[in-house]
């Protein structure tokens, strides 16, 4: 836990917005304290994570995750109990950020505060898995792999939502 903290402690300043970012799946409001996350979120869904789970790390790319068995496994800030507020959420935020906002797709679990589903659905009409820009190179592109890649664009990302006993539980 003390190496993560440090890895934590280590971003730069820059970098603080886009970690928060990614744990909490929203724009962080700089001017609004209320809008980030509380103490007690904080301890219960990462702190208490860190100690329990040895295999979760702070990767480079500001994310907080774990593998095992060939999943991912991300942390994050979320505390809802309605997966409705959640979906409502990403979709929000993927079709306005300009933040690296397909992390999500390389997914497999997000670890919740208290959330347990299966099959939680990614999906909006305005949303795919390759960004518009890289969608927009293949465009004029034709074969039948490239052709294959374009569909898989607009899939919707299907993951698990886990809380954090069961993650601590999958992860142990």
């Amino acid at each position: 836990m003390h190496k993560q903290c440090e890895k934590i402690g280590d971003i730069d300043k820059n970098d603080m917005y886009s970690f928060l970012y990614r744990l909490m799946l929203k724009t962080p409001e700089i001017d609004k304290a209320n809008d980030l996350p509380s103490k007690e979120i904080i301890d219960e869904l990462l702190i208490c994570l860190f100690k329990e789970v040895d295999c979760l790390s702070v990767e480079e790319n500001h994310i907080v995750q774990a593998r095992k068995n060939s999943q991912i496994y991300r942390a994050s800030l979320i505390m809802t109990n309605k997966k409705e507020i959640l979906q409502r959420q990403l979709s929000h935020e993927i079709g306005k950020s300009s933040d690296d906002k397909l992390l999500i797709y390389e997914t497999d679990t997000l670890v919740t505060g208290r959330l347990n589903e299966d099959t939680f659905s990614v999906n909006d009409i305005s949303v795919m898995v390759a960004g518009e820009h890289e969608y927009n190179a293949l465009k004029g592109i034709t074969s039948d792999s490239i052709e294959k890649n374009k569909m898989n664009c607009t899939k919707p990302k299907v993951m698990r939502l886990v809380d954090t006993t069961k993650a601590k539980e999958e992860l142990a």
